[in-house]
């Protein structure tokens, strides 16, 4: 795989000669960017304040040394963190002072519950740390307050010596781009990547960028963040999909195997299974690409976006009925958990249904769909119209 610096000099090159295929139609590859809408934690507590979707609470951190000369490192953390967040705006971030309170007048076997209970935070962070040779290990517990569960988990090292400085801002950072991370991105990725914020603003730029189909400027944004945070495995895996979509498609497969050389062997099932479907999609294994996809959508049934690029490894094995299937299965999820942000992308959805229903013969469902994509405002108007006529070729309409 070229490094960091070949991959951008390549593909940028390319792009001089590679104006014609900014338009290019969706490819499978290009499914991997983050389309989704925000990534609600909950309603509300049986008792307390009502929970608020991305408040945050941060608790000092617990001296777990042994060293009492270490003790104010639990205070400095929470504020340090907890004025990051303020800074960055990272979701709606409880005052310290409120935190305490709140601490004090709640179950003490329970901080997060009773924080949560008085806040209405639906986050609340707290950990601890402990010395490991002449290191000092941070681990930080994400509590989902409302499902009263752990929702993430970060550690990392730091030297002593460099507490409370470059070694606490790595840390701030990074709590703070993963959490945007899981407020933002496809519940797929929550609380399993924290990004340095400085490099998830351009990754985040980027992702919108490639759903609305500007796919050139994408990709200059993920290289930004790629160089600003070379741990993030998001960055060049969703790089790849705007490289093939522009028909660099030896950029994107070098891209991609750069996640898995570097990244594979850390994640866990459901991201492994994810990676390994394109991997196998870019090296032409269709029906593995699908059964590797299928595996992961029936362990996480309630990721309904998974489902969506389920249907899309099904048109390479032609399987249109489970596409109709996963499409319809997706839209039922959608609408029995409104929470999840609705079908983020509804016309790269109808798009999947209106081809799978004409393959299917089923042209009263294709047009009954062509039309629905027609009322979200697709700007492809000839490309509706062409779907329409299609369905009514099939209905031997002559209208």
């Amino acid at each position: 795989a070229l490094d960091l610096h070949d991959l951008w000099k390549v593909s940028t090159s390319r792009l001089r000669f590679g104006k014609r295929f900014r338009a290019a139609g969706l490819t499978f590859a290009g499914l991997a960017v983050a389309v989704l809408g925000a990534y609600w934690l909950g309603s509300e507590r049986d008792a307390g304040l009502e929970v608020t979707p991305q408040r945050i609470a941060v608790l000092p951190l617990k001296n777990a040394t042994g060293d009492p000369s270490l003790d104010y490192l639990g205070e400095l953390v929470a504020d340090r963190v907890t004025t990051r967040f303020q800074l960055e705006r990272v979701g709606e971030v409880v005052p310290l002072p409120t935190v305490a309170a709140a601490v004090l007048a709640g179950d003490p076997a329970d901080p997060a519950g009773a924080v949560g209970g008085e806040t209405g935070a639906a986050i609340v962070i707290m950990g601890s740390y402990a010395i490991e040779e002449d290191s000092l290990t941070l681990a930080f517990r994400f509590m989902d307050t409302p499902g009263d569960t752990q929702a993430g988990y970060f550690e990392t090292k730091a030297a002593i010596t460099d507490l409370p400085g470059p070694g606490l801002e790595e840390v701030e950072s990074r709590l703070a781009g993963g959490l945007l991370l899981a407020f933002h991105g496809d519940p797929l990725w929550a609380y399993a990547f924290y990004p340095r914020i400085e490099a998830y603003r351009p990754f985040e730029e980027a992702t919108q960028l490639h759903a609305d189909l500007q796919t050139e400027e994408a990709l200059d944004r993920y290289f930004v963040a790629w160089a600003l945070d070379t741990a993030f495995a998001l960055t060049p895996y969703f790089a790849s999909g705007a490289a093939w979509d522009l028909g660099l498609h030896e950029t994107a497969d070098s891209l991609n195997r750069v996640v898995g050389t570097r990244f594979r062997e850390t994640m866990t099932g459901v991201h492994r299974l994810h990676y390994d479907a394109t991997r196998a999609w870019y090296e032409g294994k269709l029906d593995a690409a699908y059964r590797a996809q299928r595996r992961l959508v029936d362990l996480r049934p309630e990721l309904w976006y998974q489902r969506h690029l389920l249907g899309s490894y099904c048109f390479a094995v032609n399987r249109p009925a489970e596409i109709v299937e996963t499409m319809l299965a997706a839209e039922d999820r959608v609408a029995d958990d409104p929470s999840g942000g609705g079908l983020a992308n509804l016309t790269w959805h109808l798009r999947h249904l209106t081809r799978a229903y004409h393959m299917l013969g089923m042209f009263d469902e294709e047009l009954e769909t062509a039309q629905r994509l027609e009322d979200a405002g697709w700007s492809d108007a000839p490309r509706t119209q062409y779907y329409k006529g299609r369905a009514f070729a099939g209905l031997d309409r002559a209208d």
